[in-house]
């Protein structure tokens, strides 16, 4: 919210008092940013949680409450989405060899942010059909 005080060329002497004023009104709320910001990539974007957790520390978000608004995300419909990307990924990637089509659609679902354990044992499924 600084940075934007900045760029609409507001005096820096009054942007503690306008922070506090938005922050007193609940104009400005951090933890309803988080868990919003969170559950909202993950249901319209398909991020997986290590990717929200980056976006949210580069926003300055404090690690509790990052801690806190992955946990809001249903895990149920997380493993949904995962389930969901990688079958999808899986079946666009159209390498022959099963190896360089395994290790593509390993780079893919990692830059999405999902976890590894969940990536391998998708490709363990994978390996057995």
């Amino acid at each position: 919210m600084t940075q934007k005080l900045y760029d609409l060329g507001c005096p820096v002497s009054d942007h503690a008092q306008i922070l506090v004023h938005l922050i007193q009104h609940a104009f400005l709320n951090e933890e309803r940013f988080a868990l919003h910001f969170a559950q909202s990539k993950n249901r319209q974007k398909k991020w997986g949680k290590q990717k929200i957790k980056n976006a949210l520390k580069l926003k300055g978000i404090t690690p509790n409450l990052i801690q806190q608004s992955l946990q809001s995300i249903d895990q149920d419909e997380y493993l949904q989405t995962f389930s969901t990307t990688a079958e999808k990924t899986w079946s666009e990637t159209l390498e022959k060899n099963f190896w360089k089509k395994q290790q593509k659609v390993i780079s893919k679902l990692l830059q999405k942010g999902f976890e590894r354990e969940l990536i391998f044992e998708f490709l363990e499924a994978k390996k057995e059909d």
